[in-house]
């Protein structure tokens, strides 16, 4: 009688852990595409962070090239401006003396203007 009761309870015991087990494979089945959803929805809002990233980038750079372009119109004006520059045969040769050996001669200025002009046209701004 009691290792009838013993195998009865046991065939109990095995029964139960197949429900649970069958339970947690449909519990599982039951979050897949839930999960699934929510793997894509991570995805698209890392795709959407990236592309704001690269907008906001374009923008800097956009914002330094305009800033870039409008410093050298203004050394480019500083340096063609001749009511700055001296009259005199002697002293203008000295000034152009010391234009040329300033922190940014006329060539240098014309350089980076050439240059900048051949990446990007200059804006009105």
């Amino acid at each position: 009688m009691a290792d009838e009761d013993h195998h009865r309870a046991d065939r109990t015991a095995h029964r139960d852990c197949a429900d649970h087990l069958r339970q947690c494979r449909t519990f599982g089945e039951d979050f897949k595409p839930q999960m699934k959803a929510e793997i894509e929805e991570g995805d698209q809002e890392a795709k959407d962070f990236d592309q704001k990233c690269t907008s906001n980038n374009k923008k800097l750079e956009d914002v330094h090239r305009r800033l870039t372009q409008r410093r050298l119109r203004k050394l480019i004006a500083e340096s063609q401006d001749t009511s700055r520059q001296p009259t005199t045969s002697p002293v203008r040769g000295e000034y152009k003396r010391t234009r040329l050996n300033s922190e940014t001669p006329l060539r240098e200025v014309e350089k980076w203007a050439n240059d900048a002009d051949s990446k990007c046209v200059f804006d009105n701004g």
